[in-house]
């Protein structure tokens, strides 16, 4: 009894780490304005945007470089349920933040 409920509690615990350490618990960061979201993909090379209230107020994210420098991306049709795409294969995101017309900005999500 005692070597199959050792044998159990290595295996789970084998399982466990498996399940952590894989890639795809990768970690993906996601920041707010409102109902308003970005999110930055596992690889942080990748980020989304999307406007999830229907105010006409639009929305976007800024988006701070590893290599340096920052851009924008948007979501260019409003909360019709798509969203704003960039990927950056020459440099990783370092942080980034969402805006919302009118609304301000959320806080800076450090992704490095």
């Amino acid at each position: 009894m005692r070597i199959a409920a050792k044998c159990a509690a290595v295996a789970g615990a084998m399982v466990l780490t498996a399940f952590w350490g894989s890639p795809a618990q990768a970690h993906v960061m996601t920041g707010y304005q409102g109902l308003d979201k970005a999110w930055v993909s596992s690889d942080h090379r990748s980020i989304e945007v999307q406007d999830r209230e229907c105010d006409g107020h639009g929305v976007w994210a800024v988006v701070n470089l590893a290599s340096g420098g920052s851009t924008s991306v948007s979501d260019p049709d409003g909360c019709s349920g798509n969203t704003g795409y960039r990927s950056f294969p020459d440099t990783t995101i370092a942080s980034f933040y969402v805006c919302e017309n009118t609304e301000g900005c959320g806080t800076t999500i450090r992704v490095q």
